[in-house]
């Protein structure tokens, strides 16, 4: 029989220095997982899942969310009628949440704060987390604020009476996994809120305590919107209620029950309705054996059949975060983004002929180079 020699045991002195390895490496980990995670939630989400979130447009414009560095963000304007384009920001916070009002050359967006963009202040109790809601006019970039809100303003829409229906969540006080003793600011039950343009007051319209409530897209009565709830939570679905003519919602509990409809396999994303209330557009996912995954497909429904008519899918392959929501600027045709090798593709969809049009493409690059708006000037 073979005997193991004393010089085929590790020494105390190289144990510990494996040991030492072993937990500087986790260690390295750790410090990496918390560096990435902070950064994560100090900038709220990353570059394409804002850019999908916050997106609009109408028979002359695109909108839509953009990075352009680490704490610096911006609203991209595209005119597809004079081939202009220019970048909304403001001082100290990010715009978001863009969308077209009744008239065709105003636009309304939100300025929110950037979270934890100071880590002296930091506390959502400090009441310096207030949002402003502008009206800008696209001619000239005028831009008048409307409001503040103590909070988020997620989304908005203008209601045929000018009155702005949005959704905002309020700030809280959230512990560090890594670091107990940390603590960072995050959003929390949205709910729906009514601005009145006559009295400029705001009022409250729920109590859901939602997760997530945006977009909004709104016809006439009809509201479709996309939510979290606590009771389904991570799974996102599309709803739709109605607006009595005080602006009221009058069918809200009931209607939150249950989605509005559903199709896919994945969390259905990103409402429109057509302007005539007759149809309803969102983004959902298929699987795909050849592609071993998913590919994400716009469904348009028949609102009051509650039924699927019609299924395309804006690209082959990626997923949500490299596409915009589609919207419906007409009863017919709706438009959206791709985001895809350093560039975005602007497209529209005709219901009609079934054929999707290439509007324009905008390289990423080129976005650094314009001439930049600030709103809050």
């Amino acid at each position: 029989m073979v005997q193991s020699s004393k010089s085929d045991k590790p020494s105390p002195s190289a144990f510990r220095t494996y040991l030492s390895i072993a937990l500087l490496s986790l260690a390295i980990l750790i410090i990496c997982s918390f560096v990435l995670w902070k950064d994560y939630g100090a900038n709220a989400v990353p570059k394409q899942i804002a850019f999908g979130f916050h997106f609009d447009a109408n028979k002359t414009y695109f909108a839509f969310f953009h990075v352009l560095a680490k704490g610096e963000a911006g609203m991209v304007l595209y005119n597809s009628k004079t081939d202009e384009t220019k970048l909304y920001t403001a001082s100290e916070k990010g715009i978001q949440s863009p969308h077209f009002g009744k008239n065709a050359d105003q636009i309304f967006l939100a300025a929110n704060p950037r979270l934890n963009s100071d880590p002296t202040n930091s506390d959502a109790n400090t009441g310096t987390f207030v949002s402003h809601l502008y009206k800008c006019n696209i001619t000239n970039d005028s831009c008048d604020r409307q409001f503040d809100f103590p909070g988020n303003i997620r989304a908005s829409a203008e209601l045929s009476d000018g009155n702005i229906l949005f959704s905002g969540g309020t700030p809280s006080n959230m512990a560090d996994p890594f670091a107990p003793k940390a603590v960072f600011v995050g959003y929390r039950d949205f709910e729906f809120y009514l601005f009145d343009q006559r009295t400029k007051a705001t009022e409250k319209l729920t109590g859901i305590n939602a997760i997530v409530l945006a977009p909004i897209s709104v016809a006439g009565r009809r509201v479709a919107f996309q939510m979290d709830s606590r009771f389904r939570r991570f799974k996102s679905e599309i709803y739709l209620a109605t607006l009595n003519s005080d602006n009221q919602f009058e069918d809200l509990v009931e209607a939150i029950t249950e989605p509005f409809i559903s199709y896919g396999t994945k969390p259905n994303l990103r409402p429109s309705l057509s302007p005539d209330g007759r149809h309803l557009v969102f983004e959902a996912a298929t699987s795909r054996s050849e592609t071993r995954g998913y590919v994400y497909v716009f469904v348009i429904a028949d609102v009051q059949t509650k039924s699927v008519v019609e299924v395309f899918a804006p690209m082959e392959t990626g997923n949500a975060n490299n596409l915009s929501m589609p919207v419906f600027i007409d009863d017919t045709t709706i438009r959206y983004i791709q985001l895809e090798r350093g560039e975005y593709s602007l497209w529209q969809y005709s219901l009609q002929s079934g054929e999707p049009e290439l509007i324009k493409r905008l390289k990423i690059s080129d976005i650094a180079l314009i001439e930049r708006i600030n709103i809050s000037r």
